[in-house]
């Protein structure tokens, strides 16, 4: 009956929809995938500084950059359509695993609780928004191991349907630079969940995704001047440290997402095992790169988030085979991984926090926390990012780390001090302090002195602040000299080369009326700045 087919699907989604509104946010990565959209639809290079040559590769999500710009080009909000397509690709993995199930023939309990575990997972639910490519990365991968582990057909169409897996592979490759080892690891799962073998299929897909990765790499190489992103270089790399920190990302996402060890617990004591080792090596190998990579700073697990579909279909697997026993432990499963979207934890926080993965110095957040954290960080950037719009001539420069809000709303040049964007910073040997991925080679403002940049810091302040000796002045010096002399190491140089100006600014969009602008200015009058900031 269509309540049968389509009920737990309906289900699915409203508790979907349910979470992902609650979870409704941008991090300020996503403008960073903005700015590059923007200046590639309107100078035509995607590049992040205009005037780099080549541009720099400062994004870790071609395909994603290049629906935005799509977007962009057609008059749309990014930060209205890059949710918008995001939660639609959500949803498309709602629709598709419901597809998957009912081709397998299973039950209806089975699908209602696979569907349950993917609608009510936090992370999926979390980063169906948040401006970035990572729910249609799952969308893609869901699809690229479907397709290939379908069961072969006799006829004439296996070199056809060989080509579409093909060009979903590529698609899939291009999105994230990872990409490429995912297909990998599809194309050996799917394999082993479909047993026979299908030569002309496998042939036809080898050939369409091996020519259009090339051609891509290609473009990649002719345009930005390398092979491989420059956010690539710009991370740590393979250590003790960074493997150490993935390893408590991984033990903290299995704390919290207690679905993860049922689906793998189900898909390996499955009693349709071809399916079930060929699910199992997918969920392993989401393990596997988000330990490799060592985590990630952002909230709710992005790493882990496009493996939910094959957690939800592993769960749906161990219940169609023994609903009695593993329903009951699915519902709970289910639940507890929903909780810390509302900041409930069944987990101790004493064993959250001795897990603790983002070296941010700040002592311990849940995911939740972390949430609210980057909203607020958000709004702090965009306000400073729209003020620097105001103040700052076509020509001037800013130091920056945190470069998505900022860079977007300014269209100022961004000094990079993570060196996402910065071809130097990014080749920097790590220096093997710990730090959340992402933030392992970060700079001190003071490393950009010689590049002369008009601006090292900026508070956005909602008021008026007053002469050098007003209560307002002192309050806001006090503050930045703290951030920057005190919390950041390696800026004592700085003293020599900045002092501090306050920017009064016009009411605007985003900017309260009566709002300032603190910053340090670079001189290069050094006796000025020295005698100001003293020894």
């Amino acid at each position: 009956s269509m309540a049968a087919r389509f009920g737990p699907l309906a289900v699915g989604l409203a508790v979907f929809a349910a979470l992902a509104l609650r979870a409704n946010f941008l991090i300020d990565d996503a403008f960073i995938s903005f700015r590059y959209a923007r200046n590639w639809s309107e100078l035509g290079v995607p590049g992040y500084n205009p005037g780099v040559e080549p541009p720099v590769e400062g994004y870790s999500n071609f395909l994603w950059v290049v629906i935005l710009r799509l977007a962009y080009g057609a008059g749309w909000s990014l930060e209205v359509a890059s949710r918008v397509i995001s939660a639609l690709a959500a949803g498309g993995c709602l629709v598709l695993l419901n597809g998957l199930l009912l081709r397998s023939g299973a039950c209806t309990l089975a699908r209602t609780a696979g569907l349950l575990a993917l609608g009510a997972s936090a992370p999926f639910a979390v980063w169906a928004t948040g401006g970035l490519e990572t729910a249609l990365f799952a969308l893609l991968l869901l699809s690229t191991f479907a397709a290939q582990a379908s069961p072969v057909r006799e006829g004439g169409s296996g070199s056809l349907r060989g080509a579409a897996a093909g060009l979903l592979a590529l698609a899939l490759a291009v999105t994230r630079p990872e990409g490429a080892l995912w297909v990998a690891g599809c194309a050996a799962c799917a394999r082993i969940a479909r047993g026979a073998p299908a030569r002309r299929r496998d042939l036809a897909h080898g050939i369409t995704f091996v020519l259009g990765f090339v051609l891509f790499l290609l473009w990649r190489r002719g345009v930005h001047g390398d092979w491989l992103p420059n956010t690539v270089h710009a991370k740590a790399g393979l250590t003790s440290e960074t493997l150490a920190r993935g390893a408590r990302y991984v033990g903290t996402f299995l704390l919290l997402c207690p679905a993860m060890l049922l689906a793998l617990a189900g898909v390996l004591l499955s009693k349709r095992r071809r399916l079930g080792l060929g699910l199992a090596g997918m969920l392993a190998g989401g393990l596997a790169y988000s330990a490799a990579a060592g985590g990630d700073w952002m909230p709710f697990f992005r790493f882990l988030a496009p493996v939910a579909p094959f957690v939800a279909w592993g769960i749906a697997l161990a219940v169609a085979d023994r609903p009695r026993a593993v329903a009951p432990l699915a519902a709970a499963a289910i639940v507890a991984g929903a909780l810390p979207l509302y900041d409930v934890h069944p987990v101790p926080e004493s064993l959250r926090e001795s897990l603790d993965f983002r070296d941010f110095h700040v002592g311990y957040t849940s995911e939740w926390r972390r949430w609210e954290i980057g909203n607020q960080n958000l709004e702090r950037f965009s306000k400073i990012g729209r003020a620097f719009s105001q103040v700052a001539a076509p020509d001037e420069s800013i130091v920056f780390g945190a470069i998505g809000a900022v860079g977007w709303y300014s269209k100022r040049f961004i000094h990079d001090r993570n060196g996402l964007v910065d071809r130097e910073v990014a080749r920097l040997p790590s220096d093997g302090s710990t730090r959340s991925a992402g933030h392992d080679k970060r700079v001190p403002r003071a490393w950009f002195i010689d590049r002369r940049p008009t601006f090292y810091q900026a508070l956005f302040v909602e008021g008026r602040i007053g002469s050098a000796d007003s209560p307002e002045f002192r309050q806001a010096l006090g503050f930045v000299a703290n951030k920057v002399f005190v919390q950041d190491p390696g800026e004592d140089s700085l003293k020599d080369h900045c002092l501090p100006e306050v920017l009064l600014l016009e009411e605007a969009p985003g900017i309260p009326a009566g709002s300032s602008l603190f910053v340090l200015r670079h001189t290069s009058d050094r006796a000025a700045a020295r005698a100001f900031w003293g020894p």
